[in-house]
Formats: structure tokens, sequence, C-alpha cells
């Protein structure tokens, strides 16, 4: 999940990030323009700090749902949560996770996925580079073959 958290200026934001920090085990990094600070666990989450004029802004991606429910804890409810777009990897793997999905149509996979006609064209456009060139990870070019048709 991804969610954007907003803190007045006032805030000790520092003792916040160094407390965020020792929770996932890492440390705060500060980046080159020395004001954007960086919270950063390869593999599972991500949280960005920005200034605003008025206010904190920290941005959060690959936050579980307890993620969310620690850093709420810390920081407030988030101004905005909403799900991360899979990658492709995921994407394959979700598709070829549906029950006899090569019976499937289409049509009939993107609603099972709750997709709208913009979100799987985006995956599709990927999967078409590997499958017209009939080259890639087979899971790949399976799922590519069930949604050509």
């Amino acid at each position: 999940m991804k969610a954007e958290y907003e803190l007045p200026k006032e805030s000790d934001l520092d003792s916040l990030l160094v407390k965020i920090a020792e929770n996932f085990g890492t440390s705060v990094k500060t980046l080159e323009d020395d004001v954007t600070k960086i919270i950063s666990v390869p593999s599972r989450i991500r949280i960005i700090q920005r200034v605003d004029e008025t206010k904190y802004v920290l941005r959060v991606r690959g936050a579980s749902d307890e993620d969310i429910a620690f850093l709420t804890d810390i920081l407030g409810n988030p101004v905005k949560v909403s799900q991360e777009k899979l990658s492709l990897n995921d994407f394959v793997n979700v598709v070829m996770g549906i029950p006899d999905v090569k019976t499937k149509s289409k049509e009939e996979v993107i609603d099972i996925l709750d997709l709208d006609e913009e979100e799987f064209q985006q995956y599709y456009t990927q999967l078409e580079r590997f499958g017209k060139r009939e080259r890639g990870p087979q899971p790949i070019l399976d799922a590519y073959e069930i949604l050509s048709k």
C-alpha cells in the first residue's frame, strides 16, 4: 500500500523519523539536497519526507496494513491511502493463480481481477513486449497467450 501523511511544521519530525526508522531496523538518511530525508528497507518499505511551505509531507510506499497502523499511531491519520499497482511479475502470478484460467476469456479475467480497461491495457502492453518476441519468462508468455485470446 501507499500512504501520505502531513504534519505541521512545528512537529518534532527528526525524533519521529528516528522512532520510525528504529521500528524498521534502519536509519534515517538525508539526501543530497540536505532537506529531504528517507527511510528505506529494500524490498519492504520506503518513506520519503519532503518539506512543503507550511507542512512536512511523508510519502510511504510498500507498506503493509500493520505498517500503516504503526505509522498512524505515530503520525496521525494519513491524508491518502491507496493500493499500489502490482509489478508485472505479481500481476502474472495473480492471473495464473485464477482457477481454470486457461478456459477463461480475457473479459472474464478482467472481471475477476476487477480492473478497468486502462489498468488492464498497461499490464497487457508489458506482456505483449515479451509475447510478440516469444522470449521471456514462461509465466509471462503463458499469461500473454491467455490474455490474447
